[in-house]
């Protein structure tokens, strides 16, 4: 299965949720059986190996195209003019690397899920990324 690493974020998220303001469960967080639990716990594993590689490169970036600050830690200029309307170029190339790298494709080895492995879960929200998971013999063939 190949994924690029933004999809790969995206469905960390699916799975997950978010917390913030207005939290958002993920489908780890709906009654699941058995079976379904190991093969997601199985998916997490690649998710988060892939999330701290990103995170790495993410913070080499900033390192890159970003000064020192007071306290420690990197941050990079944003804008380059006063009135805060131009973005610097640091930041561009910064944005644009990222971009690059978010579109690099992982392959790994996952059995996809059956609507069966799934029997009658309600998912709220979008989840096209676990949709790709998904095998159909209806669709697929």
């Amino acid at each position: 299965m190949k994924l690029t690493l933004d999809e790969i974020l995206k469905l960390d998220v699916e799975l997950n949720g978010v917390q913030s303001d207005t939290e958002k469960k993920g489908i780890n967080s709906l009654k699941l059986s058995l079976k379904m639990k190991y093969r997601l716990h199985e998916l997490n594993k690649i998710i988060k190996e892939t999330k701290e590689t990103f995170e790495t490169l993410k913070n080499e970036l900033i390192i890159k195209y970003g000064k020192e600050i007071e306290g420690g830690g990197y941050s990079i200029e944003q804008f380059s003019d006063e009135t805060r309307t131009a973005l610097s170029e640091n930041f561009i190339n910064f944005l644009t690397e990222l971009d690059t790298l978010s579109k690099e494709e992982k392959t790994f080895t996952f059995k996809k899920f059956t609507f069966d492995d799934l029997g009658d879960l309600e998912i709220e929200g979008n989840i096209e990324v676990f949709f790709k998971l998904i095998e159909d013999d209806e669709i697929d063939s």
